[in-house]
């Protein structure tokens, strides 16, 4: 199952109102960082956080599960591992 962690931070809070209102994903807390997850592929478009390249690319910082298939200045996909 991918998923990744997003530090509780102010720079990240239009990432998490995202994640919160698509229904493919699930978000928990874990102290200072949350886990956004999904039973299939995490798929973000840039332009619907309002974020800046800075800090849209300080978005995995905190860590992912699964494989990154692309984290470009438009898009964070990240799918199931291989085995």
């Amino acid at each position: 199952m991918p998923a990744f962690y997003l530090l509780d931070v102010a720079e990240f809070a239009s990432i998490l109102r995202h994640a919160e209102t698509d229904d493919a994903l699930t978000v928990s807390q874990s102290g200072a960082y949350y886990r956004i997850q999904s039973d299939a592929d995490i798929v973000i478009p840039r332009d619907k956080t309002d974020l800046g390249e800075a800090v849209w690319f300080g978005a995995l910082v905190a860590g992912f599960e699964g494989r990154l298939i692309e984290f470009s200045d438009t898009l964070l996909h990240i799918g199931k591992e291989v085995s």
